[in-house]
């Protein structure tokens, strides 16, 4: 089966169990679906941004939760609003690349997608040491890894994600989290537009939820490390 319609089937059915996030991890031991073992962590992760419209109060709720996350950045965004990028890495967040730009990166010529990484890079590395990146649609192929891999990045993808990208009603989107977040597990949510303001609230539920059920929220590359 094509690697592109494996791990579409695998992140975009409808809420695949853990257990066959477990099996897409043994399938693919060089992308990231989820740290097995392990303390009792879980790994934020924040796709699309930089943007005003929502970064900023995303960085408020996570400091009032203290809760830490991954922010995949776009390098169109992230260029121009450099001053949020520096406020995500001075609080102590991590940075990843989500390529420059909105936009499938298994669709993007092998010369694009070159650019893509190379050019986000360029713009994130004077914020702090960046070594993971999501491709752009959740989709990858080999040609895809092949160009991570001479970037020096690790690929990510997730375990938890509740399509927030296109629902956007909070009480769906934090029971849906909530169910399905495990030991270990990687947490998609997505900013960076207006109409995805709702990410807060939904961040200001769960934080102290999981909390509350003893996990720690942290960075992938912390989650990554502690196994």
């Amino acid at each position: 089966m094509p690697v592109v319609l494996l791990i579409g089937i695998v992140l975009l059915a409808v809420r695949p169990p853990h257990a066959l996030m477990r099996l897409a991890a043994r399938l693919f031991p060089s992308v990231v679906f989820l740290a097995p073992g392990g303390r009792r962590a879980v790994a934020l992760t924040l796709d699309d941004g930089p943007h005003p419209s929502t970064t900023p109060a995303v960085l408020d709720t996570l400091s009032a939760h203290g809760g830490k996350a991954t922010f995949f950045l776009l390098g169109e965004a992230a260029a121009a609003y450099p001053d949020l990028v520096e406020r995500i890495a001075a609080e102590g967040h991590e940075l990843g690349n989500h390529g420059l730009r909105d936009e499938h990166s298994s669709d993007l010529s092998p010369e694009a997608l070159e650019t893509s990484l190379a050019r986000t890079h360029e713009v994130l590395a004077p914020f702090g040491r960046v070594t993971l990146f999501r491709p752009g649609g959740g989709w990858f192929t080999r040609r895809v890894l092949d160009a991570a891999a001479r970037h020096d990045y690790r690929c990510v993808l997730g375990s938890v994600y509740p399509q927030d990208a296109h629902v956007h009603r909070r009480d769906y989107l934090v029971w849906d989290v909530l169910r399905r977040v495990r030991p270990g597990g990687i947490v998609i949510l997505h900013e960076g537009r207006p109409e995805r303001a709702v990410v807060t609230a939904v961040l200001d539920a769960v934080l102290p939820e999981l909390r509350r059920r003893g996990y720690e929220v942290t960075t992938v590359s912390e989650l990554l490390d502690s196994r």
